[in-house]
């Protein structure tokens, strides 16, 4: 071997070494001004580490971002208006939503601040009681919020209205473009009568997911006698887009009560849900469906060419009576997250995309909201674990004190 062989040879040696030893080595980060305070996984995007002020003085608050990669990208502050806002995050958005309040308050405003990939912290507001107005002067007061979804484009407000006296539901929507920072209404066209969804020839209005330029509402629905689901596609602005529907599975499908294991407004809002004749999700350019099977068990559907394959045949759920039970169900890293309670019990299920089970047991769900890729290792809950790179770390969360001036995640 010469020289400069020698050389080459010692320098891509050294280069690998250092390559190798830095994807072998722990998350190490600095606080700044005030200790940590929380962790929040932000669904395949990274993590979010909270500092804040353990006097009181102030309600700024310091988030340092982790992404993908395991690389700290930016640290960065904000003041909310109250100590805890809550969280709106999801798998599908480059954008973080901190909500002073989940209902709008006298004026009709919700405060929030948002937080983008790239670390831009903005203040915002929607004042809502004159986009009700633009929809033929519909009344604010006579909606409930039940649901806030961030999706690929837009934090979306869905409203509804019981009306006792017509015996219908009505739906509004309300899309607040992330870019943009302004907001368009939406009154879902038709209604959805008492007697249609009592006879289960109708569900109510439910989110479906997003991509890019596509916002998917659906809801079950019999077109030319044939049973299925129809899918409602808004763009960011609120214009309704081509609508699809997906045919239902041959096999009867049973009532279920959608219950979010997601950080959505549904999560914390926790309104009286109303049977639904299951659930369509759509992950990776693909619709996947969870509903109630004629064994009184669950099943998963995949949409293939639009026609339902069953992915998972059977779920059984422990019950005493009732067969309807709640289910939340979500996607992570090419992983399918499934809650079920029913009048008997409480678990949680992992699966992979060709429905076989990655584990199971979970009872409850245990603030794995703020941390679902706990599930996917079965760790302790006292610890944050989380995926970065194809290397898995970990951080005991016990160990947030005034006193500690930086946080390690450990490589496993």
């Amino acid at each position: 071997m010469n020289f400069k062989t020698k050389i080459l040879a010692q320098t891509l040696f050294a280069s690998c070494f250092i390559f190798s030893y830095a994807f072998s080595q722990d998350i190490v980060v600095e606080k700044q001004k005030f200790p940590f305070s929380d962790i929040l996984e932000w669904p395949e995007h990274g993590l979010i580490l909270f500092a804040k002020d353990p006097a009181k003085n102030t309600l700024q608050q310091e988030l340092s971002y982790v992404n993908q990669k395991g690389e700290l990208v930016w640290q960065e502050h904000y003041i909310p208006m109250v100590e805890n806002p809550f969280v709106i995050a999801s798998h599908e958005s480059d954008y973080l939503y901190f909500l002073d309040q989940l209902q709008p308050d006298e004026s009709g405003k919700i405060y929030f601040n948002q937080a983008s990939l790239s670390g831009y912290i903005k203040k915002g507001s929607i004042f809502f009681p004159p986009l009700f107005r633009s929809l033929g002067d519909e009344n604010m007061l006579n909606y409930q919020l039940i649901d806030i979804i961030n999706s690929h484009d837009n934090l979306i407000f869905h409203f509804r209205q019981e009306d006792k006296k017509d015996k219908l539901f009505k739906d509004v929507l309300i899309f607040y473009s992330h870019v943009l920072l302004k907001a368009y209404p939406l009154k879902v066209p038709g209604s959805y009568l008492f007697s249609e969804l009592e006879n289960g020839t109708k569900s109510l209005l439910q989110y479906a997911g997003s991509k890019e330029g596509a916002n998917y509402f659906c809801t079950a629905a019999t077109v030319n006698k044939t049973k299925g689901y129809e899918v409602l596609n808004f763009d960011d602005k609120a214009k309704p887009l081509d609508a699809t529907f997906l045919s239902a599975p041959s096999e009867k499908v049973n009532p279920i009560e959608i219950r979010s294991n997601q950080l959505n407004g549904a999560y914390y809002l926790k309104s009286k849900v109303n049977p639904v004749l299951g659930q369509l999700q759509l992950y990776k350019n693909a619709f996947y469906l969870m509903g109630g099977n004629e064994s009184g068990a669950l099943s998963v559907w995949k949409y293939e060419s639009e026609k339902p394959e069953k992915l998972i045949s059977s779920i059984a759920v422990e019950h005493k009576k009732s067969t309807v039970y709640q289910v939340g169900a979500s996607f992570l890293n090419n992983r399918l997250i499934l809650f079920t309670e029913s009048d008997l019990s409480a678990k949680t299920r992992v699966f992979d995309m060709k429905g076989q089970v990655q584990g199971t047991g979970f009872n409850g769900t245990a603030d794995y909201e703020r941390n679902p890729s706990l599930l996917l290792f079965g760790k302790n809950s006292s610890n944050f674990v989380i995926q970065l790179g194809n290397v898995t770390y970990q951080f005991n969360k016990q160990l947030f004190a005034p006193s500690t001036d930086k946080a390690v995640f450990q490589k496993q």
